[in-house]
């Protein structure tokens, strides 16, 4: 199942959808899959992440420390799949070189890295974020609308989360997640001010105990007023 919008491209490449100097990466936990897959395009990469934890885990990434997690298998593939790469080390040291700084940010705050004032991106991606802070459907509107916030005119806003979700397991805790479903996501992507040019949706393949959720989704939508 899934859904593309009037006038797209069947076949574009990443390069044709996602594009620009800056980009701004506000997604959930340490995962910096998304970031290597797209460290070819950009050489301006700011990453936030809203807990300490996440925030040191990507600090140790960045200084190639031992106790780091390894996303060597990540790498690898991008380079498989890469016409001209120069191998999986190669890649890794592209992102650290693009990732300019790693911030904190805080979804309960109008701009959500004060104090600090970013410059608008021409990209913004956040994975399986705004379903996880455990807000009711109008704080995942406004979530979405301080997304955009971020963008230049004309940016790309690229949403990947999880539809109908009622948990998520980390480690042994369970923890309740916002429910939310396709047309949820297309009207708060509207509501920021942003035009939809697909939402894609797959069936989840996620085991049963990890995640209670029938589909995942991604959005891509491209900024066209302030909210």
């Amino acid at each position: 199942m899934g859904s593309r919008a009037d006038g797209e491209t069947k076949g574009e490449g990443k390069d044709d959808i996602i594009r620009g100097n800056s980009l701004i990466d506000v997604s959930l936990g340490p995962n910096i899959s998304l970031l290597l897959a797209i460290s070819d395009l950009f050489k301006n990469i700011t990453v936030l992440k809203n807990s300490k934890s996440e925030l040191e885990a990507m600090e140790k990434w960045m200084k190639n420390h031992p106790a780091a997690v390894n996303f060597s298998h990540v790498s690898s593939k991008v380079s498989d799949l890469r016409v001209n790469s120069d191998g999986a080390q190669e890649i890794e040291t592209q992102l650290r070189s693009a990732i300019k700084q790693v911030l904190p940010c805080d979804f309960t705050k109008e701009n959500i890295t004060d104090p600090v004032v970013l410059e608008k991106a021409d990209c913004v991606v956040s994975a399986w974020m705004l379903g996880t802070l455990r807000t009711d459907q109008t704080s995942y509107m406004n979530n979405m609308k301080k997304l955009a916030s971020m963008l230049k005119p004309g940016g790309r806003l690229v949403v990947f989360g999880s539809l109908n979700t009622g948990f998520i397991r980390v480690a042994d805790a369970k923890c309740n997640t916002l429910s939310y479903d396709e047309n949820t996501v297309r009207k708060a992507l509207t509501d920021a001010g942003c035009c939809v040019q697909s939402i894609d949706v797959k069936k989840s393949m996620a085991p049963d105990h990890t995640i209670d959720n029938t589909h995942i989704c991604c959005a891509l939508a491209v900024k066209e007023r302030d909210a």
